[in-house]
């Protein structure tokens, strides 16, 4: 009994956990691998365990959050809806805060989650655009793709900011 009572996961056991939930095609597989991450994250600041999300949980995350058919995910702090590209950014600042340096692999995974983003906008715009020369419904001016890809620029230029200061701290 005692050897049960003292079983817990380790972070290989998680972070295996999330990359199924990464490569997942249900639906909610990108909120079920953030609800994991946040759990985690819960247990470690709480002192449950000592165990810390590393770089490796948060990639997963983020990759299965951009490979997401779902276009928002419910922020369990706000009680609101985050877009998914809302979502990836909050987790890159959130590593940031928790001085756990993101990798290209999470730059990328944002980086896609907000092309994904723009280009379902574009889709979604064109259909609308037919519809509305057919006298169905009005143009709206809220579903821009420019602004998404212009998101998906500025997380470039972060990537491309972090590896100059790495390189740097390389060279002294």
């Amino acid at each position: 009994d005692e050897d049960i009572e003292n079983i817990e996961p380790t972070m290989e056991d998680y972070r295996l956990v999330l990359e199924c939930w990464s490569k997942s095609r249900i639906k909610n597989a990108a909120a079920r691998s953030l609800s994991i991450l946040q759990k985690m994250e819960h247990l470690y600041t709480s002192r449950i365990t000592n165990q810390r999300p590393t770089v490796e949980c948060y990639k997963q995350v983020l990759v299965a959050i951009s490979k997401s058919k779902m276009t928002e995910i419910k922020n369990n702090t706000t009680d609101a809806n985050d877009s998914m590209g809302q979502c990836a950014v909050k987790l890159l600042d959130e590593m940031e805060e928790r001085q756990i340096q993101p990798d290209s692999d999470c730059y990328s995974a944002a980086i896609k989650t907000w092309c994904n983003s723009a280009i379902s906008k574009h889709r979604h715009n064109k259909d609308r655009r037919k519809r509305s020369k057919r006298g169905e419904i009005k143009m709206n001016e809220n579903n821009d793709p420019s602004i998404d890809a212009g998101i998906a620029h500025d997380l470039l230029q972060r990537m491309n900011d972090m590896y100059h200061k790495s390189s740097i701290v390389l060279v002294k």
